[in-house]
């Protein structure tokens, strides 16, 4: 039987926004599909359970505990600024699934460039952020009839979002948003990162850089790095969007530059001689720290403890 006008009323008074004519002209059909893939192969939930999996799962960001959370990132959709970055959204209802933990959801709360009902997929592989599917359930279900989507934005057609790489010899797609590179055998020069303008997150492991001055050019919010000994932290400073930050130094590093980070939530510097960390109690943006036990101990000693600590973790234990 299909839903009523009533139903629907009060499925919208719940979210809080009005659904889209061509979703709430499915729903005057029928309430679902009873599990038969009717939507493009897709099962089609009925209205109580595209609810029920909005408010228990969907609605709610991600979130992995301090082990992991400090340095989340959600990345951006393609095309970029049609979908809010973030896990997940009171806007976002889903309508269809294959019962495997993902979800077709309608946008309710597009970002700038997209458009009210455009459809997004999410769920358990969609952690790092959804991804842009069609400008509506119309345009959706037309796709699967080789339609074109007459409102769908222009789309790179990259989907190369994450790299794992030993140099940065390669010329480096515009699209990429997360780069790990790895046992790099010298010291690595970061000036090609200035051909990814949309690069996220960088972590170099098992190498190092002379030179962190690429960086301030860059929307990077998680940054794992070894620096040099003639290396240092003064081209970081003022950086907007750095949220998470790990450090490794065989030398002593200035730390200052933290001071000016006014993103700066996560802090890693385990992997450094001990420097002067009394200016940690000057960051009170500070909810993530990583020390060694004569880090923490030298801390304690100064009775400089950041005051908004979320989370504490002794270097080489589970976090606290």
């Amino acid at each position: 039987a299909p839903v009523t006008e009533a139903q629907l009323a009060a499925a919208e008074r719940h979210l809080g926004r009005p659904l889209p004519p061509d979703l709430r002209a499915l729903y005057l059909e029928a309430d679902g599909d009873g599990g038969s893939e009717a939507l493009a192969g897709y099962c089609w939930l009925p209205l109580d359970g595209a609810l029920a999996e909005h408010d228990d799962y969907i609605q709610v960001p991600t979130w992995f505990g301090w082990e992991l959370g400090w340095r989340q990132v959600i990345f951006d959709a393609d095309p970029p600024n049609t979908v809010r970055r973030c896990s997940g959204h009171p806007g976002w209802l889903p309508f269809a699934t294959w019962f495997d933990g993902n979800y077709f959801a309608v946008d309710l709360a597009p970002a700038a460039h997209g458009r009210p009902g455009q459809v997004i997929e999410v769920g358990r592989d969609f952690n790092d952020g959804p991804r842009y599917v069609a400008s509506s359930v119309t345009a959706w279900l037309g796709q699967a009839l080789g339609q074109p989507d007459p409102h769908a934005p222009q789309q790179t057609g990259d989907n190369t979002r994450q790299l794992v790489i030993s140099a940065l010899e390669e010329p480096l797609s515009p699209s990429v948003q997360a780069i790990h590179l790895n046992d790099a055998p010298s010291a690595v020069d970061l000036t090609p990162l200035l051909a990814t303008p949309h690069l996220r997150r960088l972590h170099l492991n098992r190498c190092a850089t002379t030179d962190l001055s690429p960086i301030a050019a860059l929307p990077v919010e998680d940054l794992a790095i070894d620096l040099t000994p003639e290396a240092d932290l003064t081209p970081l400073a003022r950086h907007p969007h750095l949220a998470s930050l790990a450090v490794g130094s065989e030398t002593l590093i200035d730390l200052a530059p933290l001071r000016t980070l006014p993103a700066l939530r996560s802090l890693d510097l385990s992997r450094c001689p001990t420097p002067d960390l009394a200016l940690l109690a000057d960051l009170p943006g500070l909810r993530y720290l990583a020390l060694s036990a004569t880090q923490w101990t030298a801390l304690i000693a100064a009775d400089r403890l950041p005051t908004h600590l979320a989370a504490a973790r002794l270097a080489g234990a589970p976090p606290l």
